[in-house]
């Protein structure tokens, strides 16, 4: 039996090779299933099925416990990125949709190797609604900015500093001292939100 010589990177574009797919296909199939799997523990989830897929991935619902029922109180939908890579509209018709889109969108960035789920509201869509012409594309691009969420910082210090007091008085001094331990980490690492 003679061995057979590698392809070129060339040859391989031209011809597709029998029993054998692209390197990382399901890239983003895998991000879409971890987020799936995180947005269904805040309600139901519903994927866009890969060949009607118009730009975004997740119907998804928030649900709130009623004796053993879930009713559903509110809907959103997602669009999710298996790269911290930006989402671009490239004509204005796009952009419509997005400033359009009537219910609350989401974009996910889900990093598998670190195991991070980031998602980020899309807020600014509204701000490019307002204006009186609206662009002929649009990018928006996953930035979580430290300086913007320093008031959640405070405001969970805060928040875990009462309850841990509270907790204290009813004798569960664990979760007393993992209050105190969050204000403490809190207060160390951000001193600029205090």
């Amino acid at each position: 039996m003679r061995p057979r010589r590698k392809a070129t990177q060339q040859e391989g574009k031209k011809r597709s090779t029998k029993g054998a797919i692209a390197a990382n296909l399901h890239e983003g199939s895998r991000s879409e299933l971890l987020a799936d799997y995180l947005f269904s523990g805040w309600g139901t989830v519903t994927p866009v099925r890969r060949q009607d897929d118009f730009g975004l991935d997740l119907y998804c619902t928030l649900t709130e416990q009623i004796g053993r029922r879930a009713m559903v109180t509110d809907y959103f939908v997602v669009q999710v990125k298996s790269t911290n890579e930006s989402w671009h509209f490239h004509d204005e018709a796009s952009v419509r949709w997005l400033v359009e889109y009537p219910q609350p969108l989401f974009l996910s960035w889900i990093d598998k190797k670190s195991g991070i789920v980031r998602i980020y509201h899309v807020t600014p869509r509204f701000f490019v609604g307002a204006m009186p012409l609206l662009p002929n594309s649009l990018i928006l691009k996953p930035v979580p900015n430290l300086h913007q969420i320093m008031g959640g910082i405070l405001t969970a210090a805060e928040g875990a500093e009462c309850i841990g007091g509270q907790l204290a008085r009813m004798n569960d001094l664990t979760a007393a001292l993992y209050a105190a331990l969050f204000v403490d980490h809190l207060q160390q690492t951000y001193p600029d939100a205090f």
